[in-house]
């Protein structure tokens, strides 16, 4: 089911945000500078050099993004199943815990961004391997093979990303609920088996810290103020509208994009989860050895994860919103629904019934009837919940518009085009400014097209990925008479000559057309307040006017032309500049493709 679900939906999906901004850099950096660069201060060697090898392999080929997230989203559902079994042996109900790290919303979500798909993922996929290999000691007894599996798995997942330094909380947690019930004797198991663990991560963090510390971090100018306050709403809703909906097959609100956020959940909903919760635990506290432990493997993790954005920039931008994205709460998922099958579930070490005081056998009759109509509702509501987030984010795919540039910019040549950006759904250019553009998002294809140099008419890509030819518009003019007469404004080689516009423009880049006419080929100096730029002006055919574009990146409050070279004046008929914008015609290297 997993796989088919990743397969289904990626297949309509392609590359968004920070992926863009990845495979960008890939043609201009060498492997070992791409991997081991900090990110955002994030530390992805293992990450990164996967994107490197992907995208120098096959550039901008989504199918090898599907294919990598989909196998580490299906290693992880069949590892935790062997993890589950392990502790548990083979009961039914473990199947609804599987099930919510297969086919969630919040995964769904977050599967469909590569880059983020891939941290996620491994990180689910290094918890399973590691705690299956610790759960295999508890249960067998001590193994020199799955001490190495557990040591391998978790260097594994560092040299992945740092999150996986997540895992080292539910690692001890659970040596504590399936160890000696004496806590000397617990604490001595938890030093024996995960020494290993403790050592890889006491050498890790220094080397995280030293290769994240000149990684910028941008704050915002009214940041979102932290307090007592805001920090017990930022857990509520953290609570009560992504992790206990999860644990149901939820979210149930309608998510505001990808990279968006889950809105709040129905008051009733709220109130129904929290209480049946707060009742679960009372009860869980009450009766089932070793609960209070499952309970503080939950809220440690919690705690400190989210604690994590808390205090980070991302709070400061967007507050309470930032906890409500799925992405922050991926790694919980697995540690609730661990605890959670603790609490209701005898392990393969208990001889009986684990619970503090005896219990009637038609209330254990009833509870095995509550798992198996839990295991139903979850079957039937995460498929529901989960196909409805879909039909909601299927309309942002970006893989019309990247399978429709991809294929025209193969086709055009060696053109000058116009560096505009790609629409802002699929890359945000306030975050990702270097990942926005045309020629950062074709760069891998290496292709033979100019950016953004002078030319006759630049070719620009419309909101739908299709190359169009271009147009100044709007903006300010001079459309003559000039000084000159017929000439307009004369350039002659060797002198400078200022052209009025009818107004002023702010600092931005603005392209501008000259209109032209000279009996021989020129080269001129194109100047502005901040800017110059030289271009060639060709002869142009008798009777007729040439044509040129130019990008001009300053405020423009004066317009001045200089004469480089040329036999002949050069008479500039009229001068726009303004905004570009693509029009509704087809460069000539594409009509045959159009016909």
């Amino acid at each position: 089911m997993t796989t088919g679900l990743h397969l289904f939906t990626k297949s309509q999906w392609s590359f968004y945000q920070d992926d863009l901004l990845f495979t960008a850099e890939v043609p201009t950096t060498g492997l070992l500078d791409f991997m081991f660069r900090p990110i955002a201060s994030h530390w992805a060697p293992g990450t990164l050099g996967l994107i490197w090898v992907v995208t120098t392999l096959d550039p901008m080929s989504y199918a090898w993004a599907t294919a990598t997230t989909t196998v580490l989203a299906a290693g992880t559902v069949l590892v935790w199943g062997l993890l589950l079994r392990e502790i548990f042996g083979e009961r039914l109900h473990l199947l609804a815990g599987v099930v919510l790290l297969a086919v969630t919303p919040g995964l769904l979500m977050d599967s469909l961004w590569w880059s983020r798909g891939l941290g996620v993922y491994t990180t689910l996929l290094i918890m399973g391997l590691c705690l299956w290999f610790l759960a295999k000691m508890l249960v067998r007894g001590p193994s020199v093979l799955d001490a190495v599996g557990l040591a391998v798995s978790y260097a594994f997942g560092l040299f992945m990303w740092e999150k996986s330094l997540v895992v080292t909380i539910p690692l001890l947690f659970l040596c504590l609920l399936l160890g000696p019930s004496d806590l000397r004797g617990a604490v001595r198991r938890c030093v024996r088996l995960l020494w290993p663990v403790t050592v890889l991560t006491i050498v890790y963090i220094p080397l995280f810290l030293y290769a994240v510390r000149d990684a910028p971090e941008v704050h915002p100018d009214e940041p979102v103020q932290r307090s007592v306050g805001a920090a017990f709403s930022f857990l509520a809703h953290g609570i009560v509208d992504l992790a206990l909906p999860t644990m149901v097959g939820g979210p149930f609100t309608e998510p505001t994009g990808v990279s968006g956020y889950f809105p709040d959940a129905s008051g009733s909903l709220a109130l129904g989860l929290f209480s049946a919760t707060v009742l679960l635990v009372i009860l869980a506290l009450r009766f089932r050895r070793r609960g209070w432990l499952a309970i503080a493997m939950v809220v440690t993790h919690a705690l400190i994860a989210w604690g994590l954005v808390f205090f980070t920039n991302r709070f400061e931008f967007v507050g309470d919103l930032a906890i409500r994205s799925p992405h922050y709460s991926a790694d919980l998922v697995p540690v609730m629904v661990l605890a959670a099958l603790f609490l209701v579930t005898r392990t393969v070490l208990d001889e009986e019934v684990p619970v503090r005081t005896p219990v009637r056998p038609e209330t254990l009759s009833w509870l095995r009837r509550g798992l198996t109509g839990y295991l139903a509702l979850v079957c039937v509501v995460v498929p529901v919940t989960t196909g409805r987030v879909w039909d909601d984010l299927k309309p942002e795919s970006p893989k019309p518009y990247f399978d429709t540039l991809f294929a025209e910019a193969r086709d055009l040549g060696t053109v000058d085009v116009y560096d505009s950006r790609v629409p802002k759904e699929i890359v945000n250019p306030a975050l990702l400014d270097a990942g926005s553009k045309i020629s950062a998002v074709l760069r891998p294809l290496d292709l033979p097209l100019r950016y953004n140099q002078p030319a006759e008419q630049y070719a620009m890509v419309d909101e739908s990925g299709h190359f169009r030819t271009a147009a100044v518009v709007g903006g300010h003019t001079n459309a003559g008479p000039g000084p000159d007469g017929e000439c307009g404004y004369a350039v002659n080689a060797g002198e400078v000559t200022r052209i009025p516009l009818t107004g002023d423009l702010f600092a931005l880049e603005w392209a501008m057309e000259i209109t032209y006419f000279t009996g021989s080929d020129a080269r001129i100096a194109v100047r502005t307040d901040d800017d110059r730029v030289e271009l060639d002006l060709p002869t142009n055919e008798a009777g007729d006017v040439g044509r040129r574009q130019l990008v001009i990146a300053s405020e423009v409050t004066s317009l001045e032309i200089e004469g480089l070279s040329g036999e002949n004046t050069v008479c500039v008929a009229a001068v726009r500049i303004g905004l570009i914008e693509p029009t509704d015609e087809v460069p000539d290297q594409l009509k045959d493709d159009e016909d």
